[in-house]
């Protein structure tokens, strides 16, 4: 076997087990699946989110939650779901969720006199803002 081939193996699996590790973070099974999410769920995905996507985390608290279904654990069901609900969110461009907002704010005619009547809002998901505001808080 020529030496690129042993070298380029010892690569992929390198490049593999990078990627496995921040996912563990996601990874829901047994107990945790009856329950609601913690905190130290949540903290845990927010210390190691460099490695994955807010898609990632939506996907994997939707798992979560189907499992919570199928045990009839509506309470873990429902927080699963708020989860995946809030990472979607955080992946959504800023331009659409502002646009959403606009047409609540519009269709529940909660509008007013002093209300801003044009937004700009940048082409960034909104989990960069969140981000921002997050590490201006303090942790």
């Amino acid at each position: 076997m020529p030496r690129w081939v042993s070298l380029s193996r010892i690569l992929l699996v390198g490049g593999l087990l990078a990627v496995a590790s921040p996912l563990r973070a996601l990874q829901v099974s047994g107990e945790p699946l009856l329950r609601p999410p913690t905190s130290q769920w949540l903290e845990g995905v927010l210390r190691a989110n460099a490695g994955f996507t807010w898609r990632q985390v939506e996907n994997a608290a939707a798992q979560a939650a189907v499992a919570a279904s199928r045990k009839n654990r509506t309470d873990a069901m429902e927080g699963w779901l708020l989860v995946a609900r809030w990472a979607r969110l955080l992946d959504t461009d800023q331009r659409e969720v502002t646009g959403r907002w606009i047409e609540a704010i519009n269709s529940a005619r909660l509008g007013h006199r002093t209300m801003r009547t044009e937004y700009s809002p940048p082409a960034a998901p909104l989990r960069r803002n969140s981000t921002r505001a997050r590490s201006r808080a303090g942790p």
